[in-house]
Order: C-alpha cells, then structure tokens, then sequence
C-alpha cells in the first residue's frame, strides 16, 4: 500500500519511530539474556539425560522470534519428546518432564497437558513438554504444533518484520487486546505473528482491518478451508493455521475484542497519539465515574477485587470465573442488568462492575405451580406454598425474596464458596 507523506502520515511515522526506540533492546541486554537462556537450556538438557528421558530442547516462543517486549516476556522452552517413544503415552510425558525439574522450585500449570513454570536469573520460564513431529497432522495435542509454528515464522521474519511484531504487541497489550486465555479472549502471540506476515507492517494492519466484515477469513498460506471448519471453532476473525487448515488460530477471539480492536485501530488512525502505546490502569473510583456518567439514571456497584497469589493468567481466569458464577447467581434472583463485567487493566486488584435498576425489588416474588390437571403435584405444591393460588389451569404461588437489592445481594455471595475459593478477598 502506497501511503501518501502528508502531515497525518508523518505524524504516525514519528510516533512509530518513537515507540520502536522506547521498546528497543540494547545488544548488551540481548545477549545477557540470551547468555542466561542458553545457560539454562544446557542444564535442562543435562538434567534430560541423568533421568533417561530422550528428548531435545528447543527455543521457543518470542525469545526464538526475538520480537520480545523489553522487561515483559515469558521464555518458551519446549521438551520435545521422542516421538516413536512417547506417542502412545503421550498423556506422561509431563510427569517424565517434572523428574527432569526437581532441581527448579517450578509451578504446575494444568491443562490439556501439563506444563511448568520456573523463574530463574530474572528470566521466567515456561517448559512444555511436545511431541516431536515433522508432519502437523501428527499432533496429539495443539502445543505438538508450537515448534513448527515457530520454524514457520522464522522462515518468513526479517528485521523490520520483526519490529513490525513487537509494535502491534505493545499496542494490543496496551489496550487490552493481547491474549488468548479466557479472561482477555483476544489475540495470541500466533496470531499476531501470522497478521504481520499477511500484511507486514502494524500500520497496514490496522489499515486493512477497517475493511474486515464479521468472520473475515485470513488464510495466508491460501489453504481455502474456511468453509470446512467445525462450527464451535468459527469466531469473528477466521485466521486460518498456515501449518494445518483445518484449525481455526484465532478461535478464542472474542466478539467484543475484535469490535474494540477496529475501533481502537481507527481512533490512533485518526488521530495518532502515544497515548495507544501508554499502558493505562483504571481504579475502582475511576471506573464508578466513567459509569456514572454513562448510565446517569441507572445503580452502578463496582467491587474491589484482589486475586489469588500465583500466575498470572491462572489467577484471573479464576477471578473472572467468580464473577461469571456471581453473575449467574444474580440474574437467578430476577435482577436485571443493563451491563456488567470485569476491568483486567490493574492486575493486582481487578474491578467487577454491575448496572442495574435503582428500584428496589418486590419483597415477594410470584412464583409458577404445576398445571391444574397433575393432582398429586398440586398438591404436594399446595402444602409447601401457603400462599398458594389457582389462575385458570395454573397454580401459582407468593414467596419471599431472599434479596430485595443488589447490593444485599453480592455482598452476601461474596462469602460463597466457590467464589470465595477463587479471589483473595472483595469489598462494595
């Protein structure tokens, strides 16, 4: 794309100029890292042979790429296990792989397959055990795929290819929208990988994503089976997996974080400003005024939540399934809610926010008997509900509600279990 040098365009170009220093990585820094990376990968590789295990170690992730964010990157190391050996009790190859870290104070991270986290020299690891494959249709679990995905990119990258990355990194952490797990539902590090080799610079990204229709299809490697995948994989954004085409890459993207990326996308297009790459958290008070304001009539609660001690993104999925079942549990008791949901940008203490009627609620609420016609339920109904009442061919009957506000509500839930097993600790 031809982009015309007006004013605007220098603008952008000075801006990306700017951010690209800010994020640059010294060659002293690199190779200090690097110098640690490799240093571990080699007692790993020791720790491998003393227990038997026959598998190679290999670089991954942003760190094989270098198209790491400077102080915010998690090293990928993955033990790829023999696969003639292992492919039939692939479902052991973590606990194989945990003998080999008995050394490390590492933390199990649960999943398909198990994998691990250790933190060493300042660098934090994540291990994970794969099978070593050539041909993708021979994976057993999707991170069989991660070291093709990897040699994929590699084959592709340059220099300027990789600053490109590293800056839409920044802006999609920056604005919330990097990420796969549950809580973020946006887009991975793949597939972020995967749009620059589409469309080569962040800019032309967020260019062309202005054109992009509900389930556009991105499909790189020109494979054409968008028609053929399975239904539970179609999201907003298709991008086809340029190493296996029946997999959809982008499938835990959400609705609203594809919406809010073309949005955001055409407000720095607009108006170009460092701002998009300035990391911004919002508080609990500030989240209260910007929704006062925009519901001016309506009863705004927002709760001051502190996660669980550990990793990060385990801990917010379980912060963010509190408030899924919190949630669940309010819309049981006939409250209505016009919005609602979770504020991630301050990690430490995240902010559930619920809007609703300021009318308080019926101490009563009327609650549906059996039909008429099923004698022994009527009565059985009938014995429980004193206030109990035939309309027509239908019983009904007046009960107490067990919340008349909101507020009573959640501040009540808060103790349950579930929820109460899942955040350090909340308060209205």
């Amino acid at each position: 794309m031809k982009i015309n040098k007006t004013k605007n365009n220098e603008n952008v170009n000075d801006i990306l100029n700017q951010i690209s220093k800010q994020y640059e990585i010294s060659d002293k820094d690199r190779k200090q890292t690097s110098k640690r990376i490799t240093e571990f990968i080699t007692q790993l590789k020791l720790q491998l042979k003393k227990n038997n295990i026959n598998a190679k170690v290999m670089l991954g992730g942003s760190a094989a790429k270098s198209t790491y964010i400077k102080n915010d990157f998690d090293c990928d190391i993955f033990v790829r296990f023999n696969y003639n050996k292992y492919a039939k009790e692939e479902q052991s190859i973590s606990k194989y792989l945990q003998k080999a870290l008995q050394k490390y104070n590492f933390i199990t991270i649960h999943g398909s397959r198990d994998y691990y986290h250790v933190k060493k020299d300042d660098v934090n690891y994540e291990i994970v055990p794969v099978l070593d494959i050539k041909d993708p249709k021979k994976a057993v679990n999707v991170t069989d795929m991660s070291p093709l995905h990897v040699e994929w990119v590699k084959k592709h990258i340059n220099n300027n290819l990789r600053d490109q990355i590293i800056l839409t990194k920044v802006f999609l952490k920056t604005n919330n929208l990097y990420g796969a797990e549950s809580y973020v539902k946006a887009f991975s590090g793949h597939v972020v990988d995967i749009l620059l080799v589409q469309y080569k610079t962040f800019l032309n990204l967020l260019k062309q994503s202005q054109k992009w229709k509900l389930f556009e299809v991105i499909d790189v490697e020109k494979h054409n089976t968008a028609k053929w995948l399975n239904e539970s994989k179609i999201s907003p954004l298709i991008v086809i997996d340029p190493l296996l085409p029946s997999r959809n890459a982008c499938a835990a993207l959400s609705k609203e974080k594809f919406v809010l990326f073309k949005e955001t996308a055409k407000k720095f297009l607009d108006n170009p400003d460092k701002e998009f790459f300035t990391k911004k958290t919002i508080s609990a008070e500030q989240l209260q005024q910007q929704l006062n304001k925009e519901y001016k009539s309506k009863k705004i609660i927002v709760v001051k939540v502190t996660p669980l001690n550990g990793k990060e993104d385990i801990v917010l999925t379980k912060a963010l399934k509190a408030f899924e079942y919190l949630k669940k549990i309010i819309l049981e008791n006939y409250f209505f809610l016009f919005d609602s949901g979770v504020d991630f940008s301050n990690k430490k203490q995240v902010s559930y926010f619920f809007v609703t009627n300021k009318k308080i609620l019926d101490k009563q609420k009327l609650i549906k008997g059996p039909a008429a016609e099923f004698t022994e339920g009527c009565k059985a109904f009938a014995a429980k509900h004193t206030s109990a009442f035939l309309r027509g061919k239908q019983w009904f009957a007046y009960e107490k509600r067990k919340y008349i506000t909101l507020a009573q509500l959640i501040k009540k839930e808060l103790n349950n279990k579930y929820i109460a097993e899942r955040i350090k600790s909340a308060e209205l």
